[in-house]
């Protein structure tokens, strides 16, 4: 899976991509890099929940899923809390 190029938001740094399904369709996938310069590690992987038709759609979800989780901080519930920003 091909990831895409680094997105800054918040102080959360993360990439995109998409991997295709059994079932022949594509889920997005965001990969949470790092928190204000501090990187986890691993990244955090978190999907899209609904598969898509093309490799396209998926990753325009998951940018968009990466930007609402961001904006309200819900994206705290995917950090583990031994690493959580405070």
């Amino acid at each position: 899976m091909e990831t895409s190029q680094l997105y800054c938001l918040a102080g959360y740094d993360y990439k995109l991509g998409a991997y295709p399904t059994p079932q022949g369709s594509h889920r997005g996938l965001i990969f949470l890099v790092a928190f204000s310069g501090t990187p986890f590690s691993p990244a955090i992987k978190i999907p899209t929940p609904t598969n898509f038709r093309t490799d396209q759609a998926a990753r325009i979800e998951a940018s968009a899923l990466a930007h609402q989780l961001i904006l309200t901080d819900a994206i705290k519930t995917h950090i583990p809390h031994d690493e959580s920003p405070e």
